[in-house]
Order: structure tokens, then sequence, then C-alpha cells
């Protein structure tokens, strides 16, 4: 690419405004939106080499010097809120390298409108007069663009400019994760709806700000690709059920006597002919097809034993990595957050409604009663309730619980943050374990995403 400054066009000036929250370079605005239309666009339209472009020219050369840049661009291309968010990150790193603009382009502005008014009326000699100021400021402008092209402090940009492709990289990652885990973006549990560039920043900034949420999402990245992996297994254990024999071209499910013909040399050529035109005879294997399932109720323990240990950040990334399942597989995802009594339920609809779950602070006691009774009435049929604590709680109405579970056909999970695995979870849930590291895979992942999870 060679040094010049670079033609914005209107579309991607619109863009740059709705993307970048204010000019991270006010002394030369157009050289921060020269880079937003680079990191945007596919191929950047470019200003052939014109007087008073010396210091953008310049400073677009020393951009492209670095390969760093190339590998940002992969990240930001087509993509205005990236894009908007690394641009802002490499003005505001530049900026104080930037000399303020010569305004080149003002005086070249005022110089044309003169002109023209001076053809209208040639004989007016105020007007012959302004022209020839205009005439010396332009000269001025340029020639102060030049020296400034030559004082430019080019190994503190360089510098400056290589922190600030490696931060804005580092934001444009620890976004996506967060975004993605939220239900933002278009792979597996993704959300397919159109996606707000200004919402998403504002939740991702939300996120980085706060250190716990931070932490959550970190965890349920971890957690989440493990749960992912056990999930995609059971399809193949789905499979694992020999039913008959089939005219097959898979070697892996081939009868022991067709086998065996691998080791006569004459009839191995019949083998290998036969399992090309699929017709070697194997096993035929088969399983349960994936019933239908209902929602996903989590009944999230907030009483203030959670804070400690960090068994707070543990149940909400659990709760992320059950959130990313449901989405995987369409189902309904509700949260009950609760202590002594019930603090919120909501239906998770969008990535701000998950967000403001995770912002909750535990505090007060346990009791389960209250919010498996909500949890039961915003389930249905087939539905998967999953309960997390961390401590003992009274048990009196849990039989009564349970029953109305099993008329639904509702299954409820208990999941044991840390060492407690007490009586009150095994009597309120059909299956129970607990979960001493969020770092491994656990029994507790097992039930969960393993064969007869959710």
């Amino acid at each position: 690419m060679s040094a010049s400054a670079f033609n914005v066009p209107r579309h991607h000036s619109i863009l740059h405004r709705d993307n970048v929250e204010k000019n991270p370079i006010p002394q030369d605005p157009g050289f921060s939106e020269e880079l937003y239309h680079r990191l945007y666009s596919e191929s950047p339209n470019e200003l052939p080499a014109v007087a008073g472009n010396a210091t953008r020219k310049r400073m677009h050369a020393l951009v492209d010097e670095l390969p760093e840049f190339d590998v940002l661009k992969t990240l930001t291309r087509r993509d205005p809120m990236w894009a908007g968010m690394a641009a802002a990150t490499l003005g505001a790193k530049v900026a104080p390298c930037v000399p303020k603009t010569a305004n080149v382009k003002k005086c070249e502005d005022i110089l044309a409108g003169l002109e023209m008014m001076s053809e209208e009326n040639p004989e007016n000699a105020k007007i012959a007069d302004a022209i020839v100021k205009a005439q010396t400021a332009l000269e001025t402008a340029v020639d102060l663009d030049a020296t400034q092209a030559a004082k430019l402090d080019e190994s503190a940009i360089r510098h400056n400019l290589r922190a600030a492709i490696g931060q804005a990289t580092g934001e444009i990652q620890e976004a996506e994760m967060a975004l993605a885990m939220l239900g933002y973006g278009s792979g597996q549990g993704g959300s397919s709806a159109p996606v707000n560039p200004g919402v998403a920043i504002e939740l991702a900034k939300r996120v980085k700000a706060s250190p716990t949420l931070s932490a959550i999402i970190a965890l349920a990245g971890k957690l989440t690709r493990t749960a992912r992996a056990k999930r995609a297994a059971r399809s193949e254990y789905a499979r694992s059920e020999v039913v008959g024999v089939e005219q097959t071209s898979q070697v892996d499910r081939l009868l022991g006597s067709e086998m065996a013909l691998l080791n006569d040399p004459d009839m191995s050529n019949d083998l290998l002919i036969r399992l090309t035109e699929k017709r070697a005879l194997g096993f035929k294997m088969s399983g349960k097809d994936k019933l239908a399932k209902g929602p996903i109720v989590l009944m999230l323990d907030q009483s203030g034993s959670m804070c400690e240990d960090s068994k707070d950040v543990w149940a909400k990334a659990i709760t992320l990595a059950i959130y990313d399942a449901a989405r995987s597989d369409n189902r309904g995802f509700s949260v009950v957050l609760y202590n002594d009594g019930v603090i919120a339920n909501r239906a998770i609809t969008s990535p701000a409604d998950m967000l403001d779950i995770l912002a909750s602070g535990p505090d007060g006691g346990t009791s389960y009663d209250q919010a498996m009774q909500i949890s039961l009435a915003m389930a249905s049929t087939k539905s998967d309730i999953i309960l997390i604590s961390d401590g003992d709680a009274p048990t009196e109405m849990a039989a009564t619980c349970m029953a109305k579970a099993n008329a639904m056909h509702t299954r409820i999970f208990g999941i044991g943050i840390g060492s407690y695995i007490g009586t009150a979870l095994a009597a309120w849930s059909h299956e129970s374990t607990k979960i001493t590291d969020v770092s491994k895979d656990t029994q507790a992942m097992d039930l969960l995403f393993g064969e007869g999870g959710l």
C-alpha cells in the first residue's frame, strides 16, 4: 500500500461517528476517521499524493510498517463495532504524537469560494485582495504541513502504535468472548438477531469494568468448551447400539468376517472394491433420537455465604455454560435468584438480562422452598431445573415439590458449590453432586452435560 492519505466514503464517515464515542485525535479528526476507514474497509480508498498531505501520508506510512496492523484488520474488517473500538484505542494512544492539523483543506475551501465570488464580481477589489490573502494562507498551511511531517517523532509513533494494536487486539478478543457468553454472536449458541453495536459495546464495557464479571466470563469460557465437547460426544454415544447388519463404506463398522478378508491377497481387493461402492457388510448402529425438551430453569443461590472462596463466581460461570447449552438447543432459559426468599425471577431473552443476573450480589440466608415453587411454575413438561447452592436448607416442602416435578416429567439437578453436598440438596433433586474445582472436568460437568444430561 502506497503512503498516502485516504478518501473516506460518506457511509464510512457515518459509521465512524456512530461507533467511535468521541474523536480520539481532536487536533486532526481526519486522521482518526481514516484509521477507522482502513480498519473497516476491504479496500480503503486512497488519495493521490497532493500538497498539504505530507503529515498524514507519513503517519499512514508508519502504520503500514507494522505487520501487527494487518493482523488487527482480520478482526475488524467489515465489522463497524470492532473497527470503532480499535480506531478509538489507536487514536488515543497516538494522539500525543500527532501535530495539530495545518488546515490545508479549510484554506483550499476558502480560496475556492472566493474565486467563485470573483467570477461573479470580477471588478471587486476587496474580493481580489481576499484571494491574495487566501492564497498566502494556503501556501503557509502547506509549508507548515511539510515542516510538521519532517519533525514527527517516528520512534514514539511506532512504539505507541504497537502498544495500541496489542491493546486493541486484546480488548476485541475479550469483548468477543464476553458477548458470546452473553448470547451475542453467530457461533454455536449465539443469537442470530442483528447486533446493535452501541448496546454490544456497552455490555462489553460493563464486563471489562468489573473484575468479578470479567472473572465469571473467563471461567465460563473454559467451562463452556468442556460442556460443548461433552454434548458433542453424546451424538456418538447415541449411535453406539448395534441393531443389525447393513451395507457400508465405513471400515470401523466392518463385520469380523469381512475384516478377515484383508489377510487374503485375493479377497482383499474385492473387499476394497465393495467398500468403495458401499457394499461391504458392517454393523448397523442406532440410538434414541433427541427428544424435544422444555425450558431450563436455573435456581441460583445468592445467600451471603456465596461470597466466600469465589463460590459466586463459580456458580455464575456454570450458569453461563448452561445458558449456552440452552441457546444451542433453542430451549427457553430462566433464572430464579434466591436466598432465604426469592430476590428475582426472569426469563432471559437478551444479553442485557443475563448481565443483570450476573451483576447481582449475594446476601442473606438459604431456603429452597419459595424458589422451587416459582421454578416449577416457570417450568413446563420435560423441563430441567438446576438447583445451585452452597448451603443447607429446610426440607419440609421437598417431597411435595418433587412430586409435582415428577408429575410434570421435570428433572431437578442439584449442584453443590464447594464442599457442600448435604441431605437437603439430595432431598430437593433427582440427582445431585458437588463441584469443588471448576477449572477441571468434574462429576458435575458429567451430570449436567454428559449422557443423560441437559
